[in-house]
């Protein structure tokens, strides 16, 4: 994969299928309360094991591969790739929670709150997900390497 193609995917891809849910005119099942605390414990899930991740990198200091990583500026691109990671899955996360305090029958100024809410939800979802992907396959090629 390339490297711009990787960088950018998880925010492409979770700003279209925000647009297409939008397009599509889909919803959430009409009790979402289940589906935003399931999804507040996954996104902890995904921060939690992107922090393990961070650490179990730091463990291999001593290794040329990590070297060889710190030398190209590879590391410093894993680490914000970590960083972006753990702050789309809080991120997530705190999306899921204020999602259980929006009446979904709320309109404001000819606006639907919770349809706005529901594509943020996706788009949230969606790019914590393609960032926990994008440093997970990173790492299972560094960690084949080691």
């Amino acid at each position: 994969m390339s490297p711009l193609v990787e960088k950018f995917w998880p925010i492409c891809l979770a700003i279209g299928c925000a647009v297409l849910w939008h397009l599509l005119k889909l919803n959430f099942p009409k009790d979402p309360s289940g589906l935003l605390s399931t999804s507040a414990t996954l996104a902890a899930v995904f921060a939690g094991f992107l922090g393990v991740t961070q650490g179990l990198i730091l463990t291999i200091k001593d290794s040329k591969i990590y070297a060889t990583l710190k030398k190209n500026g590879l590391l410093t691109l894993m680490f914000k790739y970590l960083q972006s990671g753990i702050s789309a899955s809080v991120i997530f996360a705190i999306v899921s929670v204020v999602g259980f305090f929006i009446n979904p029958e709320c309109i404001y100024y000819n606006f639907h709150i919770f349809s706005i809410f529901q594509c943020i939800w996706i788009a949230s979802s969606i790019y914590s997900f393609g960032t926990y992907t994008r440093i997970t396959n990173i790492t299972f090629k560094l960690l084949h390497q080691v």
